[in-house]
């Protein structure tokens, strides 16, 4: 297998095709949707897009696009990498993995259709996008859970420890955040070496944590739950929300208070910056945007570490995935008549 060195190479190579400023800029200034489309067309991203448009068409078929451009990124990252590393990043992208299970959970729990829960994978995990479509034919989530225990999936254990509670409450909660602890409990368990790869990714899914946690809390004092009823939800192994100081945001009176009391971690700025748009909106979308905002940045900085590390590696697969969700909120919002002003609001630009 390549050394890191020269795997670097290769992602800085595909480093130097990411948008910058100036191309979003340009992509705002579209007056609509097609125009917008047209100008993405002429990019490298242009085989995946015709391929996604192949399948559907205006906006679901460029999303499907993009889609495919990101998890074709992903995969030649798994083929340059020997294996140590490449379990490195399979735990940073095992978030794909929590989320395409979760989209097979609640598809099965509401009822969804086959056509609507895959068309919401984005399978650039370990589940293949072939093994997570055969999960999402199964009759229920009985099914789901019993065919990965037949794959020998270690996700089969802690959904089968909690079923019976969720067969018995019916809530979806209950499945979902046996996902969340197992992954994160598992992986830093995996992570116990001082070696500098493994540190790095140490710190990504901490800070990952703790933003799961915090916005746990966001949504409890919200949606005004008793501290009792969050006290199980509390993911361990964040950075900075203990589980003490969990319980303490979730006894707020609202989410302004949580967002006070957050002002003694790193993340006390960008909440303070995402409750203004939480004022306008209403909605804890624009905290956690910002919470991703302050996530991402913090990644993408990798690209100015070690570059005999993994950190150029990590700092790509972040760059890549802001870049997606900046063209997806793009496309969306040309899509919808959205004012520019709106959109590039909405933008992670780095």
């Amino acid at each position: 297998m390549p050394e890191i060195g020269y795997v670097n190479a290769r992602v800085r190579a595909h480093k130097s095709r990411l948008f910058e400023r100036g191309a979003y800029e340009k992509l705002l200034q579209a007056p609509s949707f097609d125009d917008a489309l047209s100008i993405l067309l002429k990019t490298h991203l242009k085989p995946d897009l015709e391929q996604g448009l192949y399948q559907e068409k205006g906006i679901r078929g460029a999303e499907e696009g993009l889609k495919i451009h990101f998890v074709r990124e992903m995969r030649l990252i798994y083929k340059w990498l020997d294996p140590p590393l490449n379990r490195l990043v399979e735990m940073v992208n095992g978030r794909w993995d929590i989320h395409n299970l979760k989209v097979i959970l609640r598809g099965k729990h509401h009822g969804v259709s086959f056509e609507e829960i895959v068309e919401s994978f984005i399978p650039a995990g370990v589940l293949s996008e072939a093994l997570l479509e055969e999960l999402a034919r199964q009759t229920d989530i009985r099914h789901v859970i019993d065919l990965l225990a037949t794959w020998q999936s270690p996700y089969a254990r802690p959904l089968t420890e909690v079923f019976p509670r969720y067969h018995e409450e019916k809530k979806l909660w209950i499945l979902e955040l046996a996902l969340d602890t197992f992954f994160y409990t598992r992986s830093l368990s995996e992570l116990r070496k001082r070696d500098l790869n493994t540190q790095l990714v140490r710190e990504i899914l901490r800070r990952e944590i703790d933003r799961i946690n915090l916005m746990t809390a966001l949504k409890a004092v919200k949606e005004r739950l008793e501290p009792s009823e969050v006290a199980e939800l509390y993911i361990p192994g964040g950075k900075f929300v203990t589980y003490n100081f969990f319980l303490d945001l979730c006894k707020s009176e609202d989410p302004l208070e949580v967002v006070e009391r957050s002002k003694k971690t790193p993340y006390g700025t960008v909440l303070d910056e995402g409750y203004k748009d939480f004022l306008k909106t209403g909605f804890l979308s624009a905290l956690e945007r910002k919470l991703e905002d302050y996530s991402v940045k913090r990644a993408i900085s990798l690209f100015l570490a070690d570059p005999l590390s993994i950190a150029v590696v990590l700092a790509y697969i972040w760059a890549k995935y802001n870049e997606i969700v900046n063209l997806r909120i793009i496309l969306r919002g040309k899509a919808v008549g959205m004012s520019d002003e709106v959109i590039r609001r909405s933008l992670i630009i780095v």
